[in-house]
């Protein structure tokens, strides 16, 4: 079942405003492209999906969202021309806090409360739309560019078709376990497929006969607040498979 519209919001604003809060307090320059994707990843599903459907019930509001987004871009654009050493850029930081806090407010005491005029039906449309809206953008963020042979290390079993199959390097290095057609883990010899854990420890790419045939399978993991979560996390019954995208076997 797709999670509650507003609680999936708030969770999003809980963690940005959480990395905020801790590149501002330390100065840590560090966390800027992660707030960057998370608040562009949010702003833009939100624009996409829910404020739309805000045009009949508060107009206004969805105005003034749409024009305390293009505050934050702006920010966000200064802080990329700015170099992180220069002492304009923590001010910048620290703005773009002020700024996002202040929305978030604004959104979930004024906002929120309107759409609840919205069906259950309309809720749960916009949540789903969200949700696979974050998962595409997410997809897309994971290094694919360069793609390399399964490593020669890897004692890949001859029931498993991979010796044509290129993966991200990232998943090169990874942690690697044999798994059968229904991914319980078993021994190499009864193997049907190999699961690669990508260095980000946040995803697995599945190499075997998986359907549709000639593809290769995609795992991120996300924990109950739809953010990423190490993969022995993962695996515990308060995780869940955020997706399952098929690629296509590079050749």
């Amino acid at each position: 079942m797709t999670e509650d519209l507003f609680q999936m919001l708030k969770n999003d604003h809980d963690n940005v405003k959480n990395l905020l809060k801790e590149a501002s307090d330390k100065k840590d320059s560090s966390k800027f492209r992660e707030i960057k994707n998370q608040l562009n990843i949010h702003m833009e599903s939100e624009e996409k999906y829910f404020y739309p459907r805000l045009k009949y019930i508060d107009e206004d509001g969805m105005n003034q969202s749409f024009k305390e987004h293009d505050e934050a871009k702006e920010i966000i654009k200064d802080m990329e021309r700015i170099h992180w050493k220069d002492k304009e850029w923590m001010n910048k930081l620290n703005e773009l806090r002020k700024t996002v806090e202040a929305h978030v407010e604004k959104e979930e005491t004024t906002i929120f409360p309107e759409s609840e005029r919205l069906s259950n039906l309309q809720r749960e449309e916009i949540a789903q739309n969200i949700e696979e809206e974050k998962m595409r953008k997410k997809l897309k963020s994971i290094p694919h560019e360069k793609l390399m042979p399964l490593p020669d290390n890897i004692d890949i079993p001859r029931t498993i078709p991979a010796s044509k199959v290129k993966i991200p390097s990232m998943y090169a290095n990874g942690d690697i376990e044999y798994e059968d057609a229904k991914g319980n883990n078993v021994d190499k010899e009864n193997a049907t497929h190999i699961r690669l854990t990508g260095i980000d420890r946040r995803s697995d790419i599945v190499v075997g006969p998986v359907k549709p045939k000639g593809m290769i399978r995609l795992t991120l993991y996300f924990n109950d607040e739809n953010s990423p979560e190490t993969k022995e996390k993962s695996t515990s019954s308060k995780s869940k498979v955020f997706n399952e995208e098929y690629k296509p076997i590079k050749k």
